[in-house]
């Protein structure tokens, strides 16, 4: 099965900043505040969420970043949610309601995303890609000091030696990447989410690809998960075939 990731597509550029302003009853230093929380666990009381103020020249998406405090979340439609849902994607993501508001007019059938599950247990370490980014320091109180970058091909054998690695390379202030990640065979789900590996984000099936794909969903796109970033965004990248 091939899965993809699910990323918001950028429409409308230089027609002024996409999210204008966000709005709070209170302070984002109350503790219920849902930017104080972390999006890798389960929120057990309803947030303080902000409104988010969207550019009068966009026409909203069914999918966009939170940004701002709430970020590393999403904002999906109401139609997105419910077609989520029945995928079972609520058994790893809460969905809280947000409001919209643009010009004279305000939404609430928005939702923002807050992960709390973790499928990383279910790459396929043997096939997948990354990229260890070395940093090595060179010079001395005579010689100007300069930095030298050496990128790494690797695979690891399983998730354990995986994240024991990328502490290593961290602390020595060194970095991972995935470069292509496969799913293991045995996988059934049709959500996953994804963290230490990738960037957090929503990662679906082709089964549910294709179901978005049908219903005419307004501004996503699909990475598939098994191309490198720059196969996909590079200036030659596919993602041109299939997006503008």
């Amino acid at each position: 099965m091939c899965y993809y990731e699910l990323v918001p597509h950028v429409h409308d550029i230089g027609m002024g900043d996409f999210i204008r302003e966000y709005h709070l009853d209170g302070t984002i230093n109350e503790k219920n505040y849902l930017g104080n929380y972390s999006d890798r666990e389960r929120i057990i009381t309803l947030p303080i969420i902000p409104s988010i103020e969207i550019g009068r020249n966009h026409t909203i998406p069914d999918l966009f970043k939170a940004g701002g405090g709430i970020s590393p979340r999403f904002v999906i439609s109401k139609r997105l949610k419910e077609l989520l849902e029945k995928y079972e994607a609520n058994k790893k993501i809460q969905f809280f309601p947000i409001k919209i508001v643009q010009q004279n007019s305000s939404f609430k059938d928005y939702f923002v995303t807050n992960f709390f599950g973790n499928d990383d247990s279910w790459i396929d370490f043997e096939k997948s890609e990354f990229i260890e980014q070395i940093i090595t320091k060179e010079g001395n109180r005579f010689i100007r000091l300069t930095f030298k970058t050496e990128n790494i091909e690797k695979r690891y054998r399983n998730l354990s030696e995986f994240l024991e690695r990328a502490d290593d390379l961290y602390n020595n202030d060194n970095k991972l990447f995935a470069k292509r990640v496969f799913i293991s065979s045995s996988c059934s789900e049709d959500v996953l989410i994804l963290d230490s590996c990738v960037s957090l984000n929503m990662i679906i099936s082709d089964e549910l690809k294709r179901t978005i794909e049908k219903q005419g969903f307004f501004g996503i796109e699909f990475k598939p998960l098994e191309i490198s970033d720059k196969e996909w965004y590079g200036p030659n990248g596919l993602r041109k075939q299939f997006y503008k």
